[in-house]
């Protein structure tokens, strides 16, 4: 409703009436506001808060692991000391050993053992055994050259001259594997405990941007590395992020003149900044503990992180609006009790009207015509206590076999007659094309199953009569089993199975039964039995009995009602 359509209803008021209803009206849309503002703006706090914790907690985790990954790493390279030791008599062996650490883990892109100058005066001066992985294959040689000058390295001289293990930054190394990779060296001694080389592996960045980049808290999040200069060491792939974005939010860090807000523990810093297509975003960056003291970085945005809240704020605006304009239209429509009085009435005659209509469609639904054929007698009759309900029966013939259905939806009235309508609907679609009564049971349990949040649910039987030889095939789900009028009176053995609409793997069963000439089958819904069963069967028996005929093609063996 507009504001002129419902200003034109309130002209019919006394003008201090309206004056007045429009300032109540007015006043509770603003108390109502201010309440919401105020819950959103807590909420929005505490969401701020949840995010602190939660990028902490994610920037902690992957720097123990990338740690953890470097740790096992250096533990490996310790565990080959010893064996490379033992042939430092026999440089021969040396490739081999260092060849097995390759081979040992897929990251490990290069071992080498960088010895000091002059060690063996039988080679050359500067002597570096390699085994490089190239693709799948590994192979070893010695690259050490006036070009290659490892005694230039930082991590040589942190393993050599200060006896210090060591991870270096991540480089490209282009004289061995080509690949980015950072080099961990540790200190060899000989016999005498004298430093003789420098024993190490280039591990490729690869594990260690899958290990930064395995989960995220929102799909635009991602992971950065970077060294303690602010040097970047692994990134998300581009399917996840642009390089631009992974270049702007490096240069923010690394650009002193930002503004850094630190986080609600202090343990890290926060940079916001602005994105032409994610709006805004925010960069919690902070240091590795130990060595090496590389930065951790995690990327997030406004509209994935408030997301949420701001929808459930919206939500609440638009129920705002609704509540008050329906508190307009009450007050309104008290003032015209009289005009609403003679609008029910209306109502109720266009809803008696219409249901009127639908016993009919409901009615028509049904089959119209009995059958009545030399080999076969088929009746149904449905009275509903309401104009509409929930009982339902169905029967036809295709390929001398004669397909029937009954029902009972649970409840009353419209809802239960919607539900029958379309279990109708099924049953005639899929015994169409389907024979066995199993399937087409299961077929109507899992459309009974699916959006059933109401919880109604149908008791049904399902029979499917060979007519030339009155083998019954049936399936129950929960109703009353149907009653065998021979010679004498019984009810057939059905399982009772549980009803349609409940659970969708349901384990229905199917029966047989050789129905005798002459015999009557008797199916009814649950209003029946309130009747005296005499009654019953006396009504079924004066309907159904008919001379016995001789045993021929043509005798009438079967009756269903």
């Amino acid at each position: 409703m507009t504001f002129k359509q419902l200003f034109s209803k309130f002209k019919g008021f006394n003008s201090r009436k309206s004056i007045s209803a429009f300032g109540i009206m007015l006043l509770a849309g603003i108390l109502i506001e201010l309440i919401s503002l105020a819950q959103y703006n807590y909420a929005h706090r505490l969401v701020e808060e949840e995010l602190d914790y939660h990028a902490e907690s994610e920037m902690t985790l992957k720097a123990v692991l990338v740690k953890s990954m470097l740790k096992s790493h250096e533990d490996m390279v310790r565990n080959y000391l010893w064996p490379v030791q033992r042939q430092l008599k026999k440089p021969d062996a040396i490739p081999g050993i260092i060849k097995r650490v390759v081979s040992s883990n897929d990251d490990v892109m290069t071992c080498f053992t960088a010895f000091t100058p002059g060690y063996y005066p039988d080679r050359e001066r500067l002597f570096e055994p390699v085994a490089i992985r190239l693709g799948d294959s590994i192979f070893t040689k010695q690259i050490a050259s006036a070009q290659h000058d490892y005694t230039q390295r930082q991590y040589y001289n942190e393993a050599v001259m200060n006896g210090h293990p060591n991870w270096s930054d991540p480089y490209l190394d282009a004289d061995g594997c080509g690949k980015v990779v950072t080099t961990f060296a540790m200190p060899l001694t000989d016999e005498n405990g004298e430093t003789v080389a420098a024993l190490g592996i280039d591990l490729s960045t690869k594990g260690i941007i899958d290990t930064l980049n395995t989960r995220h808290n929102f799909p635009s999040t991602f992971f950065l590395l970077l060294t303690e200069d602010g040097q970047l060491i692994s990134q998300p792939d581009s399917s996840h992020t642009q390089e631009s974005d992974v270049a702007a939010v490096v240069k923010m860090i690394n650009d002193s003149t930002y503004e850094r807000e630190s986080s609600s523990s202090g343990r890290s810093k926060i940079i916001t900044f602005k994105d032409k297509e994610m709006g805004t975003g925010y960069a919690y960056h902070a240091f590795i503990k130990g060595h090496p003291h590389w930065q951790v970085v995690m990327v997030c945005y406004d509209n994935e992180v408030y997301g949420k809240l701001k929808k459930m704020r919206r939500y609440m605006l638009l129920l705002m609006l609704g509540a008050f304009s329906l508190l307009g239209f009450i007050m309104y429509r008290l003032n015209q009790n009289m005009k609403r009085l003679y609008q029910t009435r209306l109502n109720k005659e266009r809803t008696d009207g219409e249901l009127n209509v639908a016993k009919k469609i409901q009615s028509e639904m049904l089959p119209s015509n009995d059958i009545n054929r030399p080999d076969v007698d088929v009746k149904g009759k449905q009275i509903t206590a309401l104009e509409v309900g929930g009982d339902l029966y169905d029967y036809f013939i295709r390929d001398e076999k004669l397909y029937f259905c009954i029902g009972d939806v649970s409840g009353k009235g419209v809802p239960s007659s919607l539900v029958m309508a379309v279990v109708h609907s099924q049953f005639r679609t899929i015994a169409q094309h389907e024979s066995n009564p199993i399937r087409i049971m299961s077929g109507i349990n899992e459309m009974a199953c699916e959006g059933n949040e109401t919880n109604m649910f149908v008791t049904f039987f399902i029979g499917v009569l060979d007519l030339p030889t009155g083998r019954l095939r049936y399936c129950n789900a929960g109703h009353d089993a149907p009653l065998i009028i021979d010679k004498s009176v019984s009810l057939l053995p059905v399982d009772a199975n549980l009803p349609l609409g409940l659970f969708n793997d349901i384990m229905f069963t199917l029966q047989e039964y050789r129905l005798p000439q002459e015999a009557t089958l008797l199916f009814y819904t649950d209003g029946l039995p309130r009747l005296p069963i005499q009654s019953i069967v006396s009504s079924a028996w004066s309907v159904s009995s008919k001379p016995l005929k001789t045993a021929s093609h043509k005798a009438r063996p079967h009756r269903v009602s």
